[in-house]
């Protein structure tokens, strides 16, 4: 499957310290815009009437669209974080987390395009499904996926949990 390419703007003359900057500020800026957007004006409303699964279908969808580099193969990426971002801020009845969770990825992936000239999800096929075959890799990342569903799930019910007790106090 090919996906589309994705590189940083020419910034020109810039120092590194000022790249380093403006990868730095621009994480935090788009993790509180757009989950003020997504998440606080957009599936607060749209939940209370439909549910949490139609609040996420169309919050990840427009969360997809309003990304200018979006493509079809694309969405279910968007559908996943609308997921979580999603089910975090219904669990906690508020965007705060998802505007950790959404600055640390915007974190990660900035930087992770301006080191390596690509983005995680662009990188070439070393790991997962080879092209000829399930290979030591792909099991690999398969453990990885399970250990991590599983561990998604036990913070998800701490969460919960957590913020049952919370509003109670």
């Amino acid at each position: 499957m090919h996906l589309p390419a994705q590189s940083l703007p020419d910034l020109g003359s810039a120092s590194q310290t000022t790249i380093v900057g403006l990868l730095l500020a621009a994480a935090p800026v788009a993790g509180i815009i757009e989950e003020s957007a997504f998440r606080g004006y957009m599936q607060t409303p749209i939940e209370r009437r439909f549910g949490l699964p139609a609040a996420v279908l169309i919050t990840g969808t427009m969360f997809a669209l309003a990304h200018l580099d979006f493509t079809p193969v694309l969405w279910p990426y968007y559908m996943a974080v609308a997921a979580i971002y999603g089910a975090v801020t219904s669990i906690a009845r508020s965007i705060l987390p998802a505007i950790v969770l959404h600055t640390a990825g915007n974190l990660y992936s900035n930087f992770d395009l301006y080191l390596y000239g690509q983005a995680e999800w662009q990188a070439p096929a070393t790991r997962g499904l080879s092209a000829s075959a399930i290979d030591s890799a792909f099991w690999l990342s398969a453990a990885d996926l399970a250990a991590l569903s599983v561990l998604a799930v036990v913070a998800f019910c701490f969460l919960k949990k957590t913020a049952r007790q919370t509003l109670r106090l």
